[in-house]
């Protein structure tokens, strides 16, 4: 976007440089492995026009980096004399992946974290299931797909009165007639009917719904405040099952929560990070969220009027030493009490 640019100007390049700990480690069709600490996504206009973009249109360039900064030049076939045929190594889906972060924005709307959302929490979590669903016994001889696909069939035939039913043959009709003036051979075998959403995959299909005195309500249809109150609850059941990832980035996590609620989030966060070695990262106008005591992790960023924003941290040996002073000397006052 525009805004992402200093002053507007899309003319520009935006640079960032992401370090991963361990690096990935990448092996090449020799067999050698290679070493990518680092990978650099840049965001520049297009100097001329290709085949799908204009001269100007913005594009994303992901390039995987060696200590050097450079891209490492890896084996990637061999050549009819069978030497190897070395080539600078691109972002693969495996690279992409070992990078990959949990993006929360302001919005706050739960819409981004249900089940058929891209790389959503809840698809995450749900990934173990999906996996169970066609191996664990739900009875004698059936796993729990097959009592599903069962029930399935049977709530879509109650729903099939003879309207409905009309206005199935109706669209089947037309589609078939309209596919034959097309030439199409395959219209024998069509048929066209209603169902739910993705019967091959129905936990990417579950929504999470609010109840409340015998009313059900899909729950991104509540008010802001409910539901980031559920995408804590989404963190918890994210933090006590233990799921793996590497990096959370949150936009203001104290949007929409009362303050008590705003403590228990920030402690889970941080429990979050400490339990599992996951590495959250977020902005905040909030001195819950801004904890003194932790001030190691605290980064200040400041824009002078008509110049470029400077992040700001205490680096200081003195100040550093007398914070943790200050610091240690809150928990032996706590201790006492």
């Amino acid at each position: 976007m525009p805004q992402d640019f200093t002053g507007g100007d899309t003319g520009q390049e935006i640079s960032i440089e992401v370090y991963s700990d361990p690096p990935y480690e990448h092996q090449d069709r020799m067999g050698k492995t290679h070493d990518v600490p680092r990978m650099r996504v840049r965001c520049a206009p297009y100097k001329r026009r290709t085949r799908k973009s204009q001269a100007g249109d913005l594009h994303v360039d992901v390039q995987p980096l060696d200590d050097s900064g450079q891209a490492p030049s890896v084996a990637v076939e061999f050549g009819k004399d069978r030497r190897p045929i070395f080539r600078p190594l691109t972002a693969s889906a495996d690279l992409r992946a070992h990078n990959e972060v949990l993006f929360i924005d302001h919005r706050r709307s739960l819409a981004q974290h249900q089940p058929w959302a891209r790389n959503s929490l809840l698809s995450r979590l749900l990934a173990p299931v999906r996996r169970e669903l066609p191996k664990a016994e739900y009875e004698p001889g059936k796993t729990h797909a097959d009592v599903f696909r069962e029930r399935y069939e049977l709530a879509v035939e109650a729903l099939r009165t003879p309207a409905l039913v009309d206005i199935e043959k109706v669209i089947s009709e037309t589609a078939k007639r309209t596919l034959g003036f097309l030439g199409s051979e395959t219209t024998e075998g069509l048929d066209v009917g209603f169902g739910f959403a993705d019967p091959q995959n129905p936990l990417g299909s579950l929504r999470l719904m609010y109840r409340e005195g015998g009313i059900e309500i899909p729950t991104e249809t509540l008010g802001l405040g409910t539901q980031s109150a559920l995408v804590v609850g989404i963190f918890e059941a994210f933090r006590q099952q233990s799921a793996e990832i590497g990096t959370v980035l949150i936009e203001e996590p104290e949007m929409f929560l009362h303050p008590q609620a705003q403590r228990y989030f920030y402690r889970l966060l941080i429990d979050l990070v400490e339990r599992q070695n996951c590495q959250v990262i977020y902005s905040t106008h909030s001195p819950v969220f801004a904890d003194v005591t932790r001030f190691e992790s605290i980064r200040l960023i400041r824009r002078k009027p008509g110049g470029m924003a400077a992040v700001g941290a205490v680096t200081d040996a003195t100040d550093q030493q007398y914070l943790r002073e200050r610091r240690a000397g809150q928990k032996a006052a706590r201790a006492r009490r």
